[in-house]
């Protein structure tokens, strides 16, 4: 008996092989199109080291946009704001004035805090449900003036978080990468191994920029859990899931991406486990971290935070004085540092895949 296929089930099963494939061959992490248009590639991620960012959930719950704003302008830290669930503007969930009614709002959002010094980002969960309308709001959103936008990826819980398929979520990044070409997308997914099959994650890959692994060491240290880590080959210590182990499975997850990846991390911790986390993702080449989230945060962290980037920024400086010794070394110039060897960069690397340059 002949069995009929519609033309969408083809077409999810072509755009996801489409995906694999390309995955596979080629290591590019380059968007499909599902209608066989040539669409432009996500440009290149900035290779030098961004600022850390706070999570807002929404300002009932996190506290007020002035009060926020000083904060993060005395500590030299970004601002990550929720715009919208699925298809619904924060005014649904968040009864404050502040609250993101849509693009005009984020447009105003964005001055304030920018004006202060905080760099402004925004973030939204999706669900799947309307790809296409989902990714005009994120367009429109970096359009206001959010500088990135990240995409809480999440496996359904009820009506709550993924309830698409991977042919939508490449129809979202589609519409997304048509109409913000040079947009930096940050996917942020689960960090535990077991989370990745419950979404579309090779997709959501394939139009992003960056990755930022759900890293919550606390919240993750239940039995359960660090069975699942035993299961998955980790050595679980008698501490349980620290900030140390939650940044090797972030890595072990997401490696083989080979997009940047900036973990988030446990807001409700101690300065220490803060140290201790970044100094994790410093040696695992891996940053800026961001924090979730301002309403929950020991705020004693935010100078450790601040600190920590700080001296990270100076290391990576370096580099780039190396670069220059080298290229004076290649045409003569025998200076006492000329022939030492720069490490590889993230631009280095991104020039080979000739994306666009972000703007």
């Amino acid at each position: 008996m002949q069995s009929s296929v519609s033309r969408r089930a083809f077409l999810r099963s072509a755009g996801r092989s489409a995906v694999l494939g390309g995955l596979a061959a080629t290591g590019f992490l380059g968007l499909q199109s599902v209608t066989g248009r040539n669409l432009p590639q996500a440009c290149a991620a900035p290779a030098e080291i961004g600022t850390p960012l706070v999570w807002v959930w929404k300002f009932s719950a996190d506290g007020s946009p002035e009060v926020i704003r000083e904060d993060l302008a005395a500590n030299a830290l970004g601002m990550l704001l929720k715009t919208n669930d699925g298809t619904s503007w924060m005014t649904r969930f968040d009864a404050t004035e502040h609250a993101v009614t849509g693009p005009g709002q984020v447009e105003k959002l964005a001055r304030f805090y920018e004006d202060a010094g905080v760099p402004f980002h925004a973030w939204f969960v999706a669900q799947g449900l309307d790809p296409i309308y989902e990714a005009r709001m994120a367009s429109d959103v970096l359009s206001a003036g959010a500088r990135s936008i990240y995409i809480d990826l999440e496996p359904a819980e009820g009506a709550f978080y993924w309830q698409g398929t991977p042919y939508d979520a490449l129809v979202f990044g589609e519409e997304l990468r048509r109409l913000s070409p040079n947009a930096i997308v940050t996917v942020a997914p689960d960090a535990r191994p077991w989370q990745m099959p419950k979404v579309p994650i090779l997709e959501y890959l394939s139009f992003s920029n960056r990755v930022a692994p759900q890293s919550y060491w606390a919240t993750f240290n239940s039995p359960t859990n660090l069975r699942y880590l035993g299961e998955h080959g980790f050595n679980v210590g008698p501490e349980g899931f620290t900030p140390e182990l939650v940044v090797e499975v972030a890595r072990a997850t997401f490696g083989f991406a080979g997009l940047p990846i900036d973990p988030i991390g446990q807001g409700a911790s101690p300065p220490d486990h803060w140290q201790r986390f970044m100094s994790a993702s410093a040696a695992s080449n891996m940053g800026p971290v961001s924090l979730w989230r301002y309403g929950v945060a020991d705020k004693a962290s935010f100078p450790v935070i601040r600190a920590m980037h700080e001296s990270a920024r100076s290391i990576q400086a370096k580099p780039r004085a190396l670069d220059e010794a080298g290229a004076s070394a290649l045409s003569g110039d025998t200076s006492a540092d000329a022939g030492q060897m720069a490490p590889v960069r993230v631009s280095e690397v991104t020039s080979s895949r000739n994306v666009a340059e972000c703007r």
